[in-house]
């Protein structure tokens, strides 16, 4: 039945012109994808079983799903009941085709009845009354199991198909993001929904509000990440743009199960991880969610969580940087001047230091006429906002002493710039700031670092309760970088790798 609807879909890809081609191959599930979320379903032990494939395409998730059922040998299965939304002219012939010959292979071979119903109205719109009135739905309108890959269209707030769903949509909102929600509200008393949703899913702040509704309502059982081999030799493995979730209706479970693989997905290749307790993955107020890979970043999250303190316990916060070139561009300055002052920017940092000024750039100085464009100059740790993608690593860092600057009481920070300081007027000693940056540059804490936050872009306020050693321990570590005056990030793990290896495992040996 799989096989049957993926050939032919291959078939519908074909008959488009190349760039249609390419365009719709992204829109279709892959078969190794579509049986592994097959294969995470749990089949009823009941006779009607009722399906929803609220986002149908051709019906490849469908087809896996029936496949799995049909093959179950669970005898007590008499009907499934299947219900798909389908929008896309294009698509519809050929679903209507693949449900009508699968119909007659789960009578023939199964002797299972198959009731399709096809619909070519929006998900959104046309079930919107069970969000609505999501405690009073009426019982037809539930579902055992809900196989989704919903589409990935960012929805206008204002559209008609988000503005029913105003208490979790803060801004502009993914549809994939809606239709889970709508889901939730659509299963039976220990439904399922199995569905392909974009991995932003999980930390997206403007997706806390979704969270914790959707939350509310079901249990995450099972996750499924796919991932691909760090370009840079030891760069911690990123997780592609799309991820399984198996979320539940009922009473949550202390575990969560998680899997992982570096294709689309096929059986052979999955691996599960031990169970992890739901407290330990699902995080915070925002109920943002922890997506961990393998055993090796399972360790890495526990080790690096067991050090004793935090930023914000050892004083220091992270903060963004002042001046935005774009609002003030009859402040900047080329060159030095009187009242002119630095404007410290990303390209400064060069090998862990900041250089500046920089030879033949422009907009290197600022006139300050404004006071919140002012700072005072001391030490401080800066940090890329933004990293590029040639750097290789989220922690981009530069030390940048106060004394580099004797003439000036104060400077400026570019925005796309991060700095580190101490909340009240203390200024970080020399053994301090070289320790900082020895951690955030370890390999360790990029491989931590990207595990809680999937986002290149680092934004300060999620980082004040990020572990860090000991107060006493990161000057011991900043003593000695500073002492081989050697800030590669290679010596920077071999320093923090000795300084806190005295936990349970060393992670040296693994990184």
């Amino acid at each position: 039945m799989l096989n049957l609807a993926v050939r032919n879909t291959n078939k519908l890809i074909r008959e488009k012109s190349k760039t249609e081609n390419v365009r719709l191959g992204r829109l279709f599930t892959k078969k190794d994808t579509a049986r592994l979320m097959a294969e995470l379903c749990e089949i009823p032990d009941k006779e009607k079983i009722y399906i929803l494939d609220p986002g149908a395409g051709t019906g490849i998730l469908s087809a896996a799903l029936v496949e799995k059922i049909c093959n179950s040998g669970n005898s007590s299965i008499k009907e499934i009941h299947l219900t798909c939304y389908e929008t896309n002219p294009d698509f519809l012939p050929m679903l209507k085709n693949n449900l009508e010959r699968i119909r007659k292979k789960c009578r023939h071979d199964f002797k299972i009845k198959l009731i399709s119903t096809v619909s070519d109205k929006s998900f959104l719109i046309d079930c919107a009354d069970s969000y609505r009135e999501s405690l009073f739905t009426d019982e037809s309108f539930k579902f055992d199991i809900i196989i989704a890959n919903p589409p990935e269209e960012l929805l206008e707030k204002k559209s008609l198909e988000a503005s029913v769903f105003e208490d979790i949509c803060t801004s502009d909102t993914d549809a994939s993001v809606l239709f889970t929600m709508l889901s939730a509200v659509m299963l039976n008393e220990g439904g399922q929904i199995c569905a392909l949703l974009p991995t932003q899913i999980a930390y997206s702040a403007y997706l806390s509000k979704f969270r914790k509704k959707l939350l509310s309502l079901v249990y995450i059982e099972r996750m499924h990440i796919f991932a691909k081999k760090a370009k840079a030799k030891y760069a911690a493995d990123p997780t592609k743009k799309s991820m399984i979730f198996k979320l539940r209706a009922g009473e949550a479970p202390d575990a969560i199960y998680i899997s992982s693989s570096y294709d689309d997905g096929a059986l052979e290749n999955v691996k599960l991880l031990p169970a992890f307790e739901q407290s330990y993955i699902i995080r915070g107020e925002d109920k943002n969610i922890v997506l961990v890979k393998n055993e090796e970043e399972a360790e890495i999250l526990k080790y690096v969580e067991s050090q004793p303190a935090t930023l914000s316990s050892l004083g220091l916060k992270m903060k963004t940087g002042l001046t935005l070139e774009s609002r003030y561009p009859d402040l900047l300055r080329d060159t030095m001047g009187e009242n002119v002052l630095p404007l410290i920017s990303p390209n400064c940092i060069k090998n862990g230091r900041i250089t500046f000024p920089l030879p033949n750039r422009k907009n290197q100085f600022i006139m300050p006429r404004i006071p919140s464009l002012m700072q005072k100059n001391k030490n401080m740790l800066f940090i890329k906002r933004v990293p590029a993608k040639s750097d290789g690593r989220r922690f981009i860092c530069g030390i940048y002493l106060g004394s580099q600057f004797p003439k000036f009481r104060y400077i400026s920070t570019h925005n796309k710039l991060n700095y580190l300081d101490y909340e009240d007027d203390r200024e970080m000693n020399a053994a301090m700031i070289h320790g900082v940056y020895a951690v955030l540059s370890s390999m360790l804490y990029e491989r931590y670092c990207a595990i809680i936050s999937l986002s290149a872009q680092i934004n300060a306020k999620d980082y004040a309760d990020l572990p860090m050693p000991s107060e006493e321990t990161l000057c011991a570590i900043g003593s000695k970088l500073g002492f081989v005056r050697d800030l590669s990030f290679k010596n920077c793990d071999a320093i923090v790798n000795v300084a806190i290896k005295n936990s349970k495992s060393d992670m040296k040996k693994k990184l």
